[in-house]
């Protein structure tokens, strides 16, 4: 990681490639607010914290803009340290040349991304979990990530750590218990106290164990892959999903040789969408490139949708091992109903939600001319009806139904109320694994000696979980991903 010097820091984190009404400049890290008076047309010196005084902002009595000013003392600012809020004027040419006044006499330099929290953290203003919650709440694709990292950043999940670790410091204690006042207190007390205090210890770690049971990258960023066999249609659920002609369509098998995505938003949430090559055996090697990056992508996608046409013969590929949804494409064909409920009933699909839909004769994006939309699928439940010109509705409605599902299973992950950061996910996994191996191999042993050790070595993962042991390359991979200013 790189280390910061403890030089003054200024930075703006809005208004310096676009334009905005209002930029924040933030200064950091000087002695005194009188050292800033230079910078200003007034004396700074009866400044009072917290409060916002109208100022000009002056470079050699030429004044540059007006602002709002506001100081903040010590460790009442956000880094612990003396720090300034300047609210300018949001023009890209006023904010440069501010910057520039600030930092051209060598007093204040460039802050680096993610340099004021980590001051904050130095300072002790925020704790590690706080800082990576703050991480989750910077970067989050949806409002319940977003949710989750504002709830670290208060405390509220690092309140649970720290119980986890009041837990663990009273079993601790328990140990200390039976090597020296075990005569005192009687061996079979002491010992009877350490298994008490085990268990409570075990049932918490257990409570945060369930909640690291999500694959992270599912919720941190979801993607919908379509996956099928050569001219399926992926690429025309593609553009319809996009409602634009962003991927080309062709009868020509292989056209999609590469994937291709773009972001959509589903209830609040950004998917990426995700069209894939076509599955196939070919010699063609650049087109064999491409399919073996389609079942890596497939493999590691949120939700996974196979797109079938009914009217080529279909096997269910092997790479295709978990289907969350089916779309049968070109139903607008005489007997698609029959071909669909074949292959649901001969690939065992029964029971997966999915939509038919129907194509122009062309494969031009436009209204759809046949499909019917269902809920889990099964033989006797497939039909297709005629939708004309005035009955565009029932494509919204289709499409409402295919992302509703996409929301449902992301909703439902959510409701287990996940652990979001990634590291803190791998520590408690890695704690609740030697709890349970202690439990079963060492929990009955009445070596003192041994318990002790093997104690000491769970305490060292309960305490990298609550920031106590906070490596560089830890810090590194949080401040890496933080934007100037902040």
């Amino acid at each position: 990681m790189k280390l910061f010097d403890q030089k003054p820091i200024v930075a703006c984190s809005s208004g310096v490639e676009s334009k905005c009404a209002i930029s924040l400049l933030r200064l950091s890290g000087f002695e005194d607010i009188s050292s800033l008076n230079k910078y200003f047309d007034r004396s700074l010196k009866a400044i009072v914290p917290r409060k916002s005084y109208l100022v000009n902002i002056v470079d050699k009595g030429k004044v540059l803009d007006q602002a709002l000013l506001t100081f903040f003392k010590g460790q009442k600012s956000y880094t612990g340290e003396n720090t300034a809020e300047l609210s300018i004027h949001g023009n890209p040419i006023n904010v440069k040349r501010i910057l520039k006044l600030f930092t051209s006499d060598g007093f204040f330099r460039l802050a680096e991304p993610g340099e004021f929290t980590y001051r904050a953290l130095k300072n002790q203003k925020l704790t590690l979990s706080q800082v990576e919650g703050l991480d989750s709440l910077l970067n989050a694709n949806s409002e319940a990530v977003f949710s989750q990292g504002l709830s670290i950043l208060r405390g509220d999940l690092h309140a649970s750590y720290i119980k986890l670790l009041k837990l663990y410091t009273s079993l601790k204690s328990s140990i200390e218990l039976m090597i020296d006042f075990s005569e005192d207190v009687g061996e079979e007390t002491a010992y009877n106290n350490f298994l008490d205090s085990f268990c409570h210890f075990f049932d918490h770690l257990e409570k945060l164990h369930a909640r690291t049971r999500v694959n992270l990258s599912g919720l941190l960023s979801p993607s919908i892959v379509l996956i099928g066999k050569t001219n399926a249609g992926k690429s025309t659920v593609f553009n319809l999903m996009l409602n634009t002609q962003r991927s080309i369509i062709s009868s020509t098998p292989g056209t999609t040789r590469d994937y291709i995505s773009e972001y959509i938003d589903i209830k609040g949430v950004n998917y990426k969408l995700i069209d894939t090559a076509g599955l196939r055996k070919t010699d063609d090697n650049i087109e064999a490139q491409g399919i073996d990056l389609a079942i890596d992508v497939y493999k590691k996608s949120f939700f996974k949708v196979l797109v079938i046409n009914p009217h080529i013969e279909f096997d269910l590929p092997t790479e295709v091992s978990e289907i969350d949804f089916i779309i049968f494409s070109h139903c607008e064909l005489e007997g698609s109903a029959d071909l669909c409920s074949k292959i649901i009933l001969e690939a065992g699909l029964e029971g997966t939600p999915g939509i038919l839909i129907g194509l122009k004769e062309d494969g031009s994006m436009g209204p759809l001319e046949k499909f019917k939309f269902f809920g889990p699928i099964g033989p006797k439940k497939l039909s297709v009806g005629p939708i004309g010109p005035k009955e565009e509705s029932h494509i919204r409605e289709a499409i409402s139904y295919f992302e509703g599902s996409i929301a449902l299973k992301y909703e439902e992950l959510m409701q287990t109320d996940p652990i979001v950061v990634e590291r803190h996910s791998e520590v408690i996994r890695s704690a609740f694994l030697y709890a349970s191996e202690f439990k079963s191999i060492h929990l009955n042993n009445e070596d003192v000696g041994i318990l002790s050790s093997e104690i000491n070595i769970l305490g060292e993962k309960v305490s990298e979980l609550i920031g106590v042991v906070n490596p560089d390359s830890v810090l590194n991979n949080v401040f890496m991903n933080f934007c100037i200013g902040k």
